[in-house]
């Protein structure tokens, strides 16, 4: 966190967490690979809100 990196895991507690504090950012395995196509980051931040906050 210091380094202020993404995390990746596919714990959804911890993705939710993330996103709902700000304090960290926490990716799953299809938000790494979005990146890896270079996909913006808000663009991933919007998918994994809508995944696991929105459901």
């Amino acid at each position: 966190m210091k380094l202020k990196i993404p995390i990746w895991t596919n714990d959804k507690e911890i993705i939710k967490y993330g996103l709902k504090t700000g304090k960290y950012l926490a990716l799953d395995t299809e938000a790494l690979e979005w990146l890896l196509k270079e996909k913006s980051m808000e663009l991933v931040k919007d998918n994994l809100r809508k995944k696991y906050i929105e459901v």
